[in-house]
């Protein structure tokens, strides 16, 4: 690890080793099956706003040691567990990795079809076979490339912000009741994390941005499979980088909602892109060279005494480690899945069934936790990734960037399952949406903030 700031050295976090991208176009056709909102009143989507991909980034120690492959899709959320198994499972054995080293990440675009085959009998259902053919060949394609991509290159973490997020829980005048969406002028954290991937010639190979919004600029009205603002970032990133793939890792973002949230048209999901986008173009413009650092060389003395810093290189940090631990969190008292199946059946408004088939999804995979509630942890050097299979909320990558202030350290939801929102402790009983379907009971959040810290301790972090 670099050590503690000096007023004469300044340095990014940075990794030294072989890194490989990959990606892959997954796009459904129209007419698919596509309800994810309550609200909506189609099925089926009409159109495509922008394609959807499986993106991969591969990471190894030099001298063939560690490995850690990170795969995102241009997906909303995992109805089943099983689906997670379907998809990871075939991979790990495929490329020898082990339950640390495969992450599988969502971008959590709530305008992308389910692959299940439960859905299949929906109108469009006949469309979803196909879709999870092109997904799962997809997500195959792009890990594979990115293993056979691995080459020497530098991974650069350095911060900005983006003005894009707004805190989700609006307090309706009226009522005082807290409405899940934007609340004018109040953000949780602005905080955009960007990695550049530098190929030993000093050229950018890939990127990776990493911020806290929930992909909801589309919502009920909106006919159109889209990777919401995603798709739009990507675009405008790689547009400006030579086409080097742009891997989007989606933050801490149970409280967070874009500014403009559920709209019927695309383009407003293109504006927030291009928004993200350009914040984290201004990152990257502002990057020392890979593997140089700036140092106080000398005084000047030019009728007013000037500080002289000259980019100089030094040894950067090639450790690769990973690790996870397993986490008793406190329980909620749900009702039975029969229960819930008795409800769905009697549910006379289509935002009661989403409802209830969601809380239906949620049971099952709390059934499916054998072990405890995971959380995952890799370290590239002076930069450490955590991921979890819910939806903190900004509290827990506000904490650990906090105490580990040295590092970077990327918080990704969604990671290799999809339970629903860790909020923090005083935020239960307020009544709103994002409390009232969580999962867990109040305190799991910072059960997870302290077990996230142990892991990035343990893996060498200070």
């Amino acid at each position: 690890m670099q050590p503690a700031a000096s007023p004469l050295i300044e340095a990014s976090p940075s990794f030294a080793g072989e890194i490989g991208l990959g990606r892959q176009d997954m796009t459904p056709r129209p007419g698919i099956y596509c309800h994810n909102w309550g609200a909506s009143a189609h099925e089926v989507a009409e159109s495509i706003h922008r394609p959807l991909y499986a993106y991969a980034i591969a990471f190894r120690q030099n001298g063939a040691g560690g490995l850690f492959v990170l795969a995102t899709l241009d997906y909303s959320w995992f109805l089943s567990h099983e689906t997670v198994n379907q998809l990871r499972e075939p991979l790990m054995r495929a490329h020898g990795l082990n339950d640390e080293q495969l992450w599988l990440s969502l971008t959590h675009s709530h305008s992308v079809p389910h692959i299940d085959a439960a859905l299949e009998s929906k109108p469009g259902g006949q469309e979803i076979p196909a879709f999870r053919a092109q997904l799962v060949s997809a997500l195959s394609a792009a890990v594979s490339r990115a293993l056979a991509d691995l080459s020497p290159a530098v991974l650069t973490v350095a911060t900005g912000q983006s003005r894009l997020a707004r805190r989700r829980d609006f307090i309706e005048p009226e009522s005082g009741r807290i409405l899940c969406g934007p609340r004018p002028h109040e953000i949780a954290d602005s905080t955009v994390l960007v990695g550049r991937i530098s190929g030993s010639d000093g050229r950018i190979r890939g990127t990776l941005v990493n911020y806290a919004c929930h992909p909801v600029s589309l919502g009920a009205g909106n006919t159109s499979v889209s990777p919401d603002y995603v798709g739009a970032l990507r675009a405008v990133v790689e547009e400006h980088t030579q086409n080097a793939p742009c891997i989007f890792v989606h933050g801490a973002s149970g409280d967070q909602t874009p500014r403009d949230s559920y709209a019927s048209d695309p383009r407003v999901a293109d504006r927030h892109g291009e928004s993200l986008a350009y914040s984290a173009l201004a990152v990257l413009q502002g990057m020392l060279p890979p593997g140089q650092r700036l140092e106080f060389a000398h005084r000047e003395e030019s009728g007013a005494p000037l500080a002289i810093f000259e980019n100089r290189p030094y040894a950067l940090d090639t450790t690769l480690g990973t690790a996870r631990v397993a986490l008793d969190l406190p329980a909620r008292s749900w009702p039975s899945s029969a229960e819930v199946e008795t409800r769905i059946a009697r549910a006379t408004d289509a935002p009661e069934r989403v409802r209830m088939e969601r809380l239906k999804a949620y049971l099952n995979n709390l059934a499916a936790l054998k072990s405890g509630f995971p959380v995952w942890a890799v370290r590239l050097g002076e930069v450490f990734f955590i991921g979890t299979p819910a939806e903190p909320f900004t509290d827990l990558q506000i904490a650990l960037r906090a105490r580990f202030g040295q590092s970077a350290v990327i918080v990704a939801n969604d990671v290799n399952g999809s339970f629903n929102y860790l909020p923090p402790a005083g935020y239960y009983g307020n009544g709103a949406y994002e409390q009232d379907s969580a999962d867990f009971g109040p305190g799991s959040l910072e059960i997870v903030a302290q077990g996230a810290a142990m892991l990035i301790e343990r893996l060498g972090g200070q």
